[in-house]
C-alpha cells in the first residue's frame, strides 16, 4: 500500500513562538507552486488570498502581512507591525487558517 497525501483546504494552526512582528507556527509549511501539477496549482498554492490570520481574534488584512515563509519544518510568517500600531508579545495569540501541509 503506498502512502497518500491530501490537501486539507482549512487547515487552522496556532503559533507556538512570537516575535515583536513574526508569528512561527511549528510543523506545518506552505504549499508551493512546485509541490502541485500544473493544472491544480492555483486552486492549493499557499497565498496571501486564501489565508486567514488573527492577532488576539481581530481579522489581520492580508495588506498587514509582510510575508509567508517556510523556515525548515516551520511556517514563519511576518507581519507589518507598524500598521497594526503594536507589536506582537509573547502573551497574544495568533491563529492562521489556510492552505498548508502538515510536515
Amino acid at each position: 500500500m503506498t502512502k497518500e497525501e491530501f490537501i486539507n483546504l482549512n487547515t487552522m494552526a496556532t503559533a507556538s513562538i512570537l516575535t515583536t512582528n513574526t508569528a512561527t507556527f511549528i510543523g506545518i509549511n506552505k504549499i508551493d507552486r512546485s509541490e502541485i501539477q500544473q493544472s491544480i496549482t492555483q486552486n492549493f498554492e499557499t497565498t496571501l488570498e486564501n489565508s486567514l490570520f488573527f492577532i488576539n481574534g481581530v481579522n489581520i488584512y492580508s495588506s498587514i502581512v509582510s510575508s509567508i515563509n517556510n523556515s525548515g519544518n516551520n511556517l514563519v510568517v511576518t507581519f507589518d507591525t507598524a500598521s497594526i500600531g503594536y507589536d506582537i508579545e509573547s502573551a497574544d495569540k495568533v491563529l492562521s487558517i489556510g492552505k498548508f501541509k502538515q510536515v
